[in-house]
């Protein structure tokens, strides 16, 4: 058997409902118009035999004890005037007809027997009796002398069977209007659910569920966190990764909850306000290391919302770490082997020409820079892939005949405030962009001093160089992407040494003159 859909369930259940509460209305106002309709005939009857007791025809004609033409016609004309009145009936105090609805009657003595009351002059009074012409409902009134004395009566009937086609006018009236309320409500109900399915954007509930369900799997099975917070900032979605990566109690139902009480650095709500989306944003997050897209959730034009995409990096950023020292020993181990190259070379020419003093000087000298350069970097840096690098970048400076000093107060050890990758980043781009710029014109004094200090609470990287300076047209943007004095497609280095500094929330001081130098120093902590 084939299960039936949430819509024609829904669908179903409305219609239920609909007949359900249009039968109830209908039932209650049936009875309300029916016993109304009643009370409204015996009011009708009862007003109008009193109406004719007092009628100075119908008194004069009791008087003479005599039908007259007079009354006759009277209530002939009466009769066919009014709505809802069968018959009409005068008596005199025998019972003796002087006047009735159907005239061939005038004459004969009252058929009922009811009239026992009214001749005794009781007050007005509502009997249902068989008469003459068939079941009747009839009002009867005494009519009495000025002495008091009883001069006769009227009654003032409507027959049963057109009660029974008032009500069967009610009936068909009051069905009428429940098949129309049943078809409206119908329509509402179509058009109830074919506006739901167009919220749900065409799907069908059921349809809408399983796609909600499968979505749902689908992201908690993302390796990326997801969250997203509506217009109020209360989180709207959140999968299994971004509970684990924010630390969120794993079965705590955070929905509902805001953002800012559970992670209260976050900046998504400053991205919904400004609706401006921020993409590869790096953060820190206790030990870890994630990499964020934050994107404003958009109704057309209206921002309703925000959407944080983001995934820990901690484990490749340490991999890309250790690439990077191994990385910075293979670019030491060429330096040095250029070094020595080309200092073999020198030897060579040095005793092929006889010089043998020049030679045995050039011996015992060799390895003076290189061993002093590993021998004060390596006492002052504790961290060796950082060690390594600017071991490296001595090494590269002096062959192209550019001194780079490792300041004599300088101590590196690890701290809780940068990691290793970061002091390569800024150290490494600092002084790679200070090297291209002694080295790109005919400085008198090509010199770069560096200096790294560290403790427990801060981190200071300083680097001096006595190239051509800044220009102070784009000295306010050198840390920009792509902005560089070195020519297009450059501005790399410096911009991924500020993304370094936000991320650790430090700053950085820029003195730069033009024609004598730049010197740079951040710090953190």
């Amino acid at each position: 058997m084939k299960k039936q859909s949430v819509e024609g369930l829904n669908y179903i259940q409305m219609i239920f409902v609909v007949c359900i509460t249009v039968m109830l209305c209908m039932a209650v106002a049936l009875y309300y118009s029916l016993s109304s309709m009643q009370k409204n005939l015996d009011t009708n009857i009862q007003n109008t035999a009193a109406l004719i007791s007092s009628d100075p025809i119908t008194l004069d004609t009791l008087r003479k004890q005599q039908p007259t033409a007079e009354l006759t016609q009277h209530l002939n004309t009466f009769l066919n005037n009014s709505r809802n009145i069968d018959i009409i009936v005068v008596c005199n105090a025998k019972s003796i007809r002087l006047y009735h609805s159907d005239n061939s009657k005038i004459g004969e003595v009252f058929v009922g027997g009811d009239e026992g009351a009214a001749l005794k002059g009781a007050p007005p009074y509502i009997s249902q009796r068989m008469g003459s012409l068939g079941t009747q409902r009839g009002a009867f009134v005494s009519i009495r002398e000025k002495d008091g004395s009883i001069l006769g009566f009227v009654m003032v009937s409507v027959l049963t069977k057109s009660i029974s086609a008032l009500r069967r006018e009610i009936l068909l009236t009051f069905f009428a209007i429940s098949i129309g309320a049943l078809a409206l409500g119908c329509i509402a109900a179509w058009l109830f659910n074919r506006n739901l399915r167009s919220k749900l954007m065409g799907f069908a509930p059921e349809e809408f569920s399983r796609i909600f369900v499968e979505r749902e799997e689908v992201m908690d099975a993302l390796e990326e966190g997801v969250v997203a917070i509506n217009a109020d900032g209360k989180i709207i979605m959140v999968n299994r990764s971004a509970k684990m990566i924010l630390d969120f109690p794993p079965d705590t139902q955070v929905e509902g909850i805001p953002l800012v009480d559970l992670y209260s650095e976050t900046n998504l709500p400053r991205v919904m306000r400004e609706g401006q989306p921020e993409y590869n944003v790096q953060i820190a997050i206790k030990d870890k290391i994630i990499l964020s897209n934050r994107i404003p959730i958009k109704d057309k034009d209206h921002v309703i919302g925000a959407v944080s995409i983001f995934r820990n990096k901690t484990e490749v950023t340490k991999l890309a770490e250790a690439l990077t020292g191994a990385n910075t020993m293979v670019d030491t181990m060429r330096a040095f082997n250029h070094e020595f190259s080309n200092k073999l070379h020198v030897l060579l020419g040095l005793i092929q020409m006889g010089k043998n003093q020049e030679a045995s000087a050039l011996i015992l000298n060799s390895g003076l820079v290189s061993t002093r350069a590993v021998s004060e970097v390596s006492k002052k840096i504790a961290l060796p892939n950082v060690a390594a690098l600017i071991i490296g970048k001595i090494l590269r400076a002096n062959e192209l005949g550019i001194t780079l000093r490792l300041q004599e107060e300088s101590l590196c050890i690890a701290n809780d405030i940068l990691p290793a990758d970061a002091y390569i980043t800024i150290i490494g781009n600092l002084l790679e962009n200070a090297i291209e710029q002694l080295n790109s014109s005919d400085f008198p004094v090509k010199e770069i001093d560096l200096g790294v200090f560290t403790t427990e609470e801060y981190s200071i990287i300083a680097v001096d160089d006595t190239g051509g300076g800044i220009a102070p047209n784009i000295r306010k943007h050198v840390f920009e992407k792509g902005v560089s004095t070195k020519g297009k497609d450059r501005g790399i280095g410096l911009a991924l040494v500020n993304e370094t500094i936000e991320r650790y929330h430090g700053e950085i001081v820029l003195d730069s003159e033009v024609g004598v130098g730049t010197s740079i120093t951040i710090s953190f902590g």
